[in-house]
């Protein structure tokens, strides 16, 4: 075992590190669940939105993360730091429209669109298995997903205030999500 360098001391710090394998999910490890929604990303191209929208639903509850095709990858160097290690712990997986069509089927799960215009979240009905999709920080979600979506919720605004960053958005909707059931 080596001695940690003293004050003074020229010799190079010791330094460990290793290489580990990211976990791979898939969108059936994925199952929304009374008070655990899923999260579904629309094209969040910001490495660092990505990281931290990862970050919050882990910390929130949420039962995974669904990053559709035009996301910035959840392994950039900067989207993990956001993350700050949540992506290692919590499901994510890739996915496109279509298949997200068919896991919605096949677990039966309802789809909520954040949508500035759509209903105020307070004041909808909370489905048993819910996926809150949030879109493209400039373009909202795409009109694809949109369709699949059973209802598009937002959060009230103060007057004059347009749009909220696309994470904080989503830590708003999951926290109203678990605190409603």
């Amino acid at each position: 075992m080596r001695d940690a360098p003293q004050r003074g001391d020229r010799r190079a710090p010791h330094l460990d590190f290793g290489i580990i394998e990211p976990p791979h999910w898939s969108l059936g490890d994925i199952v929304p669940a009374t008070g655990r929604p899923a999260i579904v990303l629309d094209e969040v191209r910001d490495p660092g939105n990505v990281g931290v929208l990862l970050r919050t639903a882990f910390a929130l509850g949420a039962s995974g993360a669904v990053l559709l095709k035009g996301c910035a990858d959840p392994w950039n160097p900067k989207a993990l730091r956001a993350s700050m290690g949540a992506s290692l712990r919590f499901p994510v997986a890739e996915a496109v429209a279509a298949t997200l069509a068919e896991w919605q089927r096949e677990h039966d799960v309802v789809l909520w669109a954040a949508d500035a215009s759509g209903t105020p979240l307070t004041r909808t009905t909370l489905p048993e298995r819910l996926a809150i999709v949030v879109g493209n920080e400039g373009f909202g979600v795409s009109q694809t997903v949109a369709a699949l979506a059973a209802q598009r919720v937002s959060i009230p605004l103060a007057r004059g205030a347009e749009s909220l960053n696309v994470a904080v958005a989503a830590g708003i909707m999951l926290h109203e999500v678990r605190r409603a059931h």
